[in-house]
């Protein structure tokens, strides 16, 4: 093993993959290493950071004066080589930066590829995109899509960009987010999709609100293969995941249809929705008909204009904490139907 500067900083929990039981029990294990640090960053495996990422994001974060952002998006590949190589490109001083759209020396469509001090230019996914999926009407689940659009941020001088979704793949915020919003340990063998949702319903009603960094720091890693995952564990706990996914849904109150009685409500408090916001607020405000199985469209280009940003934030609370949706009466079905 290397020998790093920094190992006196790094904490690492090991565990036998027999007991692997998916993503939302190992990030639940992630958060419970937190030690009462001021920032707290969750990022997937298998990825890049480029050069002075932690001065760049926490920049990102201060220029939102919100105590309550939390800046998230999908991570993109990153370029290769042609051969399957992760390549990062690079400004005249050697600072790696990230650049998502094409192969590395083809611009985004529309755009200047610009390699400068202010990093490469490059549209930014928005999480926005969410459908009710599934074969029948009892089955579908809220699931945030994962093609979602790109807002093109300018060179400098704004701020990130408000959006409705969190994603489990990248997400920066104050360290207060995970004793708020903790993950739920009661979750066996949960898809990361019907997670996201849920910890975006959690976080809204903490109070909490998200934002596409202007700026990535962070890209997936391609060409290490395959590695192994929880699945490999479906014959020992597969039979769990029924139950868990009527716990994930139905504390969020997305499955109403479902019995309380089919899912466990152990220490439903701890890792249930917050009191500052309700999560019909969240439903109503982004159009989201959880009866009826169906969401609104174009909730995207509310959001990715900036309206969304402009309008709302207007009601950003004095003291930073949040913006206040008791002053947000609008539906957006009532506007875009």
């Amino acid at each position: 093993q290397a020998l790093c500067r920094y190992s006196d900083q790094i904490d690492v929990y090991e565990m036998e993959a027999l007991y692997a039981v998916g993503d939302v029990f190992a990030r639940h294990i992630i958060h419970r290493l937190y030690r009462g640090e001021y920032y707290f960053m969750l990022l997937d495996v298998k990825s890049h950071l480029s050069s002075h990422w932690d001065v760049d994001i926490i920049s990102q974060f201060d220029s939102l004066d919100n105590e309550m952002a939390v800046l998230s998006s999908f991570l993109e590949n990153a370029p290769t080589d042609g051969i399957g190589t992760a390549t990062l490109l690079e400004d005249n001083n050697g600072a790696k930066l990230h650049y998502f759209r094409g192969e590395v020396g083809t611009p985004a469509e529309g755009m200047d590829h610009d390699v400068s001090e202010q990093g490469a230019t490059s549209p930014q996914p928005t999480l926005c995109d969410a459908h009710f999926v599934g074969k029948n009407r009892k089955g579908k689940r809220l699931t945030i899509l994962s093609h979602q659009p790109d807002w093109i941020p300018p060179l400098a001088g704004k701020t990130p960009l408000l959006q409705p979704y969190w994603s489990s793949d990248f997400s920066f915020s104050r360290g207060h987010f995970v004793i708020n919003v903790p993950y739920d340990p009661y979750l066996p063998m949960v898809l990361d999709d019907g997670e996201d949702v849920s910890m975006t319903l959690r976080g809204f009603t903490h109070g909490y609100d998200f934002f596409s960094p202007k700026k990535s720091i962070s890209s997936r890693r391609q060409g290490d293969g395959e590695l192994g995952n929880y699945h490999d564990n479906d014959n020992l706990y597969g039979s769990s995941s029924r139950a868990a996914l009527n716990r994930l849904f139905g504390i969020v109150q997305l499955n109403p249809e479902i019995p309380l009685s089919a899912w466990s409500h152990v220490k439903e408090k701890n890792y249930g929705c917050g009191r500052v916001r309700d999560v019909s607020k969240f439903f109503a405000t982004f159009g989201i008909h959880v009866l009826e199985k169906i969401t609104e469209k174009g909730l995207c280009d509310f959001v990715v204009s900036g309206e969304m940003h402009g309008s709302f934030l207007q009601h950003l609370r004095p003291d930073g904490m949040g913006i206040d949706y008791t002053k947000i009466n609008f539906r957006f079905h009532e506007k875009y139907s």
